[in-house]
């Protein structure tokens, strides 16, 4: 059966999930891009990649990992859950607009 862990504000898609030793890392909100497919529905385009969270599935606990100057996809845990290897893209804000470079590196967080 499925069982919901948490919820988010509306605006910050959940993506990206992991689960490892009881918690759950996704990325939310963040540079996403949408269009609209030849059905007319709606679809996501560009994901630049967003803010991490991880939620203790236990307590419903939810702890932002924050940077001030990268955007994250493709959240791991490590073999032992202590940390998560990431996507990680700069950018920057220019204008009002979130500008995200296209070539990530690979970072190693540790949690907390």
């Amino acid at each position: 059966s499925e069982t919901v862990v948490t919820t988010f504000d509306a605006g910050l898609i959940p993506r990206d999930a992991d689960y490892a030793n009881g918690r759950v890392v996704v990325v939310v909100g963040g540079k996403l891009s949408f269009f609209t497919d030849d059905d007319g529905d709606p679809a996501q385009g560009f994901d630049g990649g967003g803010e991490l969270r991880v939620v203790d599935v236990a307590t419903g606990a939810v702890t932002t990992l924050p940077s001030s100057s990268l955007l994250f996809r493709r959240p791991r845990f490590s073999p032992d859950g202590s940390a998560l290897v990431v996507e990680g893209y700069q950018y920057q804000v220019i204008g009002g607009n979130i500008v995200v470079s296209q070539v990530p590196d690979l970072y190693r967080v540790e949690l907390p």
